[in-house]
């Protein structure tokens, strides 16, 4: 049995509004005080869920690890290697349905240990899409590579975002279909239009 619908919007409501105070600031100096007024609820209430700032990190770590997992499994549907231009709208319809999340977790203070660890999450989820991609065409990847691609995909994906939110507000579409071929075709993707195929 689910939890009380109540109970669902509340804990909504506490983890938007920490994650809304992450872009204004710095992970140590958020009190549950701030996260309450932030929700718009009292204190106790925060309490009654969540024991302290860490554990509805923690929470929230665990519910964007599970959408995380969710989606990568559908991800590996899709071969990124023969059809990237699939994979590429995948990710843009991924990020737009949940733009606001996105949105606050880019916000977040730059170095704080939940954007890094939410960075990871995606990292591991992209490498394991890339390396079962290559082992469903065939090819024995090298993991250190594959890591290495993931890494270069994500962080690059990652830093253009912030350092382009209101691109991403004024026309998220066009602005992530650009970004995701960037980071898998790099410049030449932008520059001279997408390859091809024969």
């Amino acid at each position: 049995m689910g939890e009380d619908s109540r109970v669902v919007r509340t804990k909504k409501a506490i983890k938007d509004g920490f994650i809304t105070l992450l872009g204004i600031k710095e992970i140590d100096s958020i009190t549950v005080k701030d996260i309450a007024a932030y929700a718009n609820v009292d204190r106790k209430t925060v309490y009654n869920y969540y024991p302290g700032v860490y554990a509805l990190i923690e929470e929230i770590e665990d519910d964007f690890a599970k959408s995380m997992a969710e989606h990568s499994k559908f991800m590996q549907s899709i071969n990124v290697i023969e059809n990237p231009d699939e994979y590429i709208s995948m990710i843009k319809d991924e990020i737009i349905k949940n733009l606001v999340r996105y949105k606050d977790f880019l916000n977040a203070q730059e170095g704080s240990n939940l954007l890094l660890k939410l960075t990871k999450i995606i990292e591991k989820n992209v490498e394991a899409n890339l390396l079962a991609n290559l082992r469903k065409s065939g090819k024995e990847p090298i993991v250190y590579n594959v890591r290495l691609c993931a890494t270069f995909i994500i962080d690059g994906m990652i830093g253009v975002c912030r350092n382009c939110i209101n691109a991403l507000e004024k026309d998220p579409e066009r602005f992530i279909k650009d970004v995701a071929t960037l980071a898998l075709y790099g410049t030449g993707g932008i520059f001279l239009g997408i390859p091809k195929k024969e």
